[in-house]
Parts: structure tokens; C-alpha cells; sequence
């Protein structure tokens, strides 16, 4: 449902094949103009760059560090996937934490927020940084949930501070 819905987003606005969206820009321009800086061979930015580089490196290893394209539509297309699984990972990591009936309606405001569409259809890296930061999160609570069931409420405890459990 969350790809679906990201997707019908994208394919009905007039801006699909702009690199960014007519809502937020960002620095979607800049990540572009950095791919095919990279797909030169230049430097960008004097090679002092005052953006952390890793959408412009993601977009020239995908291919669009090319200076021909006039669509970014492919890419646009790869950020709804990633914005998409990032919706099912949060569900997977809500319903280790809460009731399953939370857990839907928790994963269904970020299926069909506004802004997830925009920064999907935007490439920027709020998307990719999503997707890192919720696996990062379920992996965390799956270490919490382990520790819990296996050594009781202390130990996850103790997990979730950043203490070593009491052996």
C-alpha cells in the first residue's frame, strides 16, 4: 500500500521528471549536479563540499551522474521504494514494542503522511537517512527484546542504557 500510494503520488505530478519536488527542493539540484561532477571526473564545490556526500556518490553509482538526462523519474521511483519499506520496517519494529492495533495505526500515519510522499519524491537524503535510521531502530529494539525475554526486565533495561548486563 505505502509503495502504491507513493508511486500514484509521483506519477500525477507534472514535476516527475525533475530531480526534486514542486513542494521541497532541498538540495535534490545539488546532489545531481554532484553525480555528474563525480561522472566527469571533477571536483565539486572545490572539493571542499559543505554537504555530506553520500546521495551524490548513491546517484552517480546508479547512474544518473550522466549529463544528458533529463529525467530523474527511475530515481524518483527507487527513493518511493525506499520510503515504502521504511513504512513496513516500522511497523515490524511498533509491533515489538506495542499492540498489534497501535502498531497498524502508528504504520498507517506513516503510509499515508503528506510529507513521506513529498520527501519520497524528492532525492534528497531524508529518504535514505530514514530507511539507515528505522533499520538501525528495529535492529536496537530486536537486541532489547532479546535481552528482555532472556534475562528479565533488568537486563533490558540495562540493554536500552548502554550497561552490560549483571552476570
Amino acid at each position: 500500500m505505502a509503495l502504491v500510494t507513493r508511486l500514484l503520488f509521483l506519477f500525477s505530478r507534472a514535476d516527475a521528471q525533475w530531480p526534486h519536488s514542486v513542494f521541497y527542493e532541498g538540495d535534490a539540484a545539488e546532489w545531481v549536479r554532484w553525480a555528474q561532477a563525480l561522472g566527469r571526473g571533477q571536483p565539486y564545490e572545490f572539493n571542499l563540499p559543505l554537504r555530506s556526500p553520500g546521495v551524490a556518490y548513491i546517484l552517480y553509482l546508479l547512474g544518473a551522474g550522466d549529463t544528458t538526462l533529463h529525467s530523474y523519474l527511475a530515481w524518483k521511483a527507487l527513493w518511493c521504494v525506499m520510503s515504502a519499506a521504511t513504512c513496513a520496517l516500522a511497523y515490524w519494529g511498533f509491533v515489538m514494542v506495542f499492540p498489534r492495533r497501535v502498531s497498524l495505526i502508528a504504520a498507517g500515519l506513516s503510509v499515508f503522511s503528506f510529507g513521506g510522499y513529498v520527501l519520497a519524491t524528492s532525492l534528497n537524503n531524508e529518504t535514505p537517512l530514514r530507511a539507515v535510521r528505522v533499520c538501525r531502530t528495529r535492529a536496537d529494539a530486536a537486541h532489547v527484546a532479546a535481552a528482555h525475554d532472556g534475562l528479565g526486565s533488568d537486563a533490558g533495561f540495562r540493554a536500552c542504557s548502554g550497561h552490560a548486563a549483571a552476570g
